[in-house]
């Protein structure tokens, strides 16, 4: 089976603080993960989950929705850059602490107050 996503622009992605050292790898998203959410009768796993768990077992940052409804599905997962911790989609809970760290170690950097990261010329 083979699946072609063509996008002519970037994504609107309201997590995604600076789009310098963004890195996304390839993954399967699973349809039976515990952060799968119901819309319109479709199974989703939505943009800003840490996946697979918000906690110490954390990869990546899903990038884009992935709809797993008939099974599991390829996604973009972000193993690196910068994101607002606020806006991600981590529900009430908010991030985990051991979720940040395991996070952290791959290269996430995370911005407060939807401050843009600055950096030097060069």
């Amino acid at each position: 089976m083979s699946i072609i996503t063509t996008i002519t622009s970037t994504p609107d992605i309201p997590w995604l603080a600076s789009e310098r050292s963004l890195r996304l790898v390839s993954y399967t998203g699973e349809d039976d993960n515990d952060q799968i959410v119901t819309e319109n009768g479709r199974k989703i796993i939505k943009s800003g989950t840490v996946y697979p768990a918000n906690d110490n077992t954390a990869v990546g940052i899903v990038f884009q929705d992935v709809d797993v409804t008939d099974g599991d599905a390829p996604m973009s997962l972000m193993i690196s850059g910068h994101v607002w911790e606020d806006r991600l989609n981590t529900g009430l809970s908010g991030l985990d602490d051991d979720a940040k760290a395991a996070l952290a170690a791959n290269g996430i950097f995370f911005d407060f107050n939807n401050i843009v990261p600055t950096y030097p010329e060069g």
